[in-house]
């Protein structure tokens, strides 16, 4: 009964022939099941997204790791030149302002 109340599948009208306070509390225990029903969604949610991030994370590990041994392999046999491995390619210089910085005006 309660479940098809929350899915608005219930005349209603014997809790309005009740009394207003009757209609009150029934529409509080609508309201915080609903907001537990959605809680426990959002719970499952983020959980389930938490996991596919490490399951990336884990991926991308292993990814790196092939492509290390690939480059061994072809620099051993020399199918390739001698350059570094494409997963190590990390760019250290710092990105150029598109302003100049503002000077400091304070005198003190």
């Amino acid at each position: 009964m309660m479940f098809a109340i929350l899915l608005g599948d219930v005349d209603l009208t014997w809790v309005l022939k009740a009394s207003p306070l009757s209609c009150v509390f029934l529409l509080t225990f609508i309201l915080t099941l609903v907001l537990v029903m959605v809680n426990m969604f959002l719970a499952i949610l983020v959980d389930s997204i938490k996991h596919v991030k490490d399951d990336v994370r884990r991926l991308r590990k292993e990814n790196e790791l092939t492509d290390f041994m690939i480059h061994r392999l072809k620099t051993m046999f020399r199918v390739t030149d001698k350059t570094s491995p494409p997963s190590s390619k990390i760019t250290t210089s710092q990105p150029k302002p598109d302003r100049p910085p503002i000077p400091n005006t304070r005198e003190g």
